[in-house]
């Protein structure tokens, strides 16, 4: 159960701020080693993750501690050995110590023969658009002052060091 702290999935529509947020993950922790990871390459997952420090074949990571932002992961579900070794294998190589983590950003997918979420994301903690939209106080504050919501809400600052980050 500890390997599934590991994970965390990001999950919503399409063109809801999924990158956007990982974007600003990575602007806001510059300390932090993430490895943006994007998954519409058309080079294997295997090979993009051992390309960023995990090689997942010789069981080993260059990193001690790192979190691998991997974005529209929708794009990979076809590789059906990839997932299930990177959820169930990774945490427990033994070159692959408890500092290496994910998230797993993938937009909603319709059901087909084709495509499909893996089934191993069941497993995991996941984030939905729902997590990240106002709660009823926050909705009824924007209502209460004269600009909406105070300056201290999280939001808004959320969106000030964003806007920061694409000057």
């Amino acid at each position: 159960d500890a390997g599934k702290n590991r994970f965390l999935l990001l999950n919503s529509p399409a063109a809801s701020g999924k990158t956007s947020l990982l974007n600003l993950y990575q602007y806001k922790n510059p300390s932090v080693n993430a490895r943006y990871i994007f998954s519409k390459q058309p080079m294997s997952a295997w090979e993009t993750l051992r390309m960023h420090g995990l090689d997942m074949i010789q069981e080993y990571c260059v990193y001690d501690n790192v979190i691998f932002m991997i974005d529209d992961a929708q794009f990979k579900y076809g590789d059906e050995n990839f997932w299930p070794a990177l959820i169930k294998d990774v945490p427990l190589m033994a070159r692959v110590g408890p500092g290496v983590r994910f998230i797993i950003s993938a937009t909603h997918v319709i059901s087909t023969q084709e495509h499909s979420s893996p089934a191993d994301f069941k497993q995991l903690a996941p984030i939905n658009r729902e997590d990240l939209l106002l709660s009823d106080e926050q909705s009824i504050a924007t209502q209460e002052t004269p600009l909406g919501l105070s300056a201290n809400c999280s939001i808004f600052r959320a969106e000030e060091d964003y806007h920061r980050a694409l000057q």
